[in-house]
């Protein structure tokens, strides 16, 4: 199954990378990893890349769906999410969503883009420190 790739070998930063479709279905076993990271109920952070956005109703749908009922959970837990783009007029564009984002609070954490894994790296020890410290 086409799915979206979850690392959480190094926990506490978990790597998602995003595919440009998936197979129906793929929101099962991807929210269902994601609801047993949660509820470890410990902080961590999130470094993402690949596509900006699944090419997926039904995907999308679920998504939304869980994200709206464990916000304030992510508020307490996710100390950010922090996306790779190398591409410089890409990481614009994704920097200038996140500030639309972050203004409507329709995110519950930080987020960034980074035009490299190393940066994002830095940036997510950054982001794990601060929320650790409160």
């Amino acid at each position: 199954m086409k799915g979206v790739p979850i690392n959480s070998q190094d926990w506490p930063i978990l790597r998602i990378t995003m595919p440009a479709e998936v197979d129906d279905g793929a929101e099962v076993p991807f929210l269902e990893t994601m609801q047993a990271l949660l509820d470890r109920g410990e902080p961590y952070v999130v470094i993402m890349d690949g596509a900006e956005q699944i090419n997926s109703p039904t995907f999308n749908s679920a998504y939304m769906k869980w994200f709206k009922t464990t916000k304030e959970k992510q508020s307490e837990l996710c100390a950010g999410l922090v996306r790779v783009e190398e591409e410089g007029g890409q990481r614009k564009s994704l920097l200038d969503k996140a500030k639309i984002y972050i203004a409507k609070a329709a995110i519950p954490y930080p987020y960034d883009v980074c035009a490299s894994f190393e940066e994002a790296e830095a940036m997510a020890a950054k982001l794990l420190k601060e929320k650790q410290n409160g």
